[in-house]
């Protein structure tokens, strides 16, 4: 039993919802590369030799409660929403609304306030989707996979015996084949969380 709480945990662990942090990000006429990670806050440098006004800009992310805090050029961005709906709160504490609908984007606020600002638009860089789209059937194929493969580790009999050994009477497996089995179930558990991260798409 212990075995298969173990199992399950990482499967868990495995499959659980999670953010990916990209390796660039394209902000301000730049690129930059994700230079760390320390538990919320992310930093990207520039590698090009760019500099603006004498100086070599990071970005600093830091995922608060309240959204992104981005920090660029000494200065600090507040951003709260998502791609398609989001606030930004510039260093002189005004705030500019950016909205994607059926007639294109709008733009709320008063941009003569941010001209000295990077664009509002520049840092839908930053942000993530609203919605993600569910490939069920491979969520779900992915999800029985897992199941068979745990089968597979923690119990190889009971896989023996619904592949072959319920025509027979009084058979045993071999060692060689359980321990193939249960290698078989590791590459199925694999292929099973494969199939179920690349069911979702941001």
């Amino acid at each position: 039993m212990k075995k298969v709480i173990i199992i399950l945990g990482i499967m868990l662990l495995l499959t659980s919802c999670s953010h990916n942090v990209p390796d660039t990000i394209d902000f301000h006429g730049h690129r930059f590369y994700l230079e760390s990670v320390e538990n919320e806050e992310k930093v990207y440098n520039m590698r090009d030799g760019a500099i603006s006004y004498g100086e070599t800009y990071n970005i600093i992310i830091n995922e608060t409660e309240s959204g992104l805090n981005i920090r660029f050029g000494h200065k600090n961005y507040l951003i709260e929403g998502e791609q398609d709906n989001y606030t930004v709160t510039y260093p002189n504490r005004v705030k500019i609304k950016h909205t994607n609908n059926e007639d294109g984007e709008v733009v709320c606020g008063d941009l003569g306030k941010v001209s000295e600002y990077p664009e509002i638009g520049e840092f839908k860089a930053f942000l993530k989707k609203g919605s993600v789209d569910i490939n069920g059937s491979q969520l779900f194929f992915g999800f029985i996979l897992i199941i068979i493969g745990i089968i597979s580790i923690v119990n190889p009999e009971v896989t023996f015996f619904l592949n072959r050994g319920w025509m027979y009477k009084n058979t045993e497996p071999s060692e060689l084949y359980l321990t193939l089995t249960k290698f078989g179930g590791v590459i199925i558990c694999i292929i099973g969380v494969v199939l179920q991260i690349s069911s979702c798409s941001s």
